[in-house]
């Protein structure tokens, strides 16, 4: 069903059951997949520290050295998710007619 459907209250009622079933397992597999990533991050870690331990750095340095390079690539991932989200609010935002704009403006103002 989709929500051009929806006539009655029952029907609004089994549409949004079905989205719920929807997000729910969009969450369980967002969830999956950053328990993946959170995974492969500590194995690309731990290989790191070893690969720096083995060049003669001592443990402890290694470990520092790793975590430091893991900040930095997740602040370089962080930042370019965050520029191409400006980009595509922009290319938006220029799709926009007056009109539209008008309106979110007011609707902004309003909040």
């Amino acid at each position: 069903m989709n929500i051009n459907q929806v006539k009655t209250a029952q029907d609004l009622k089994v549409f949004l059951e079905q989205q719920q079933r929807v997000l729910d397992e969009l969450e369980a597999e967002l969830n999956e997949k950053r328990t993946e990533s959170a995974t492969r991050r500590i194995e690309l870690t731990e290989q790191r520290v070893a690969q720096l331990a083995s060049q003669g750095m001592s443990y402890p340095d290694a470990f520092e050295q790793a975590l430091a390079e893991l900040e930095e690539q997740e602040l370089e991932a962080k930042a370019k998710v965050d520029k191409e989200r400006r980009e595509r609010v922009g290319l938006e935002l220029d799709e926009l007619t007056p009109e539209q704009e008008r309106l979110l403006l007011e609707q902004d103002e309003e909040d």
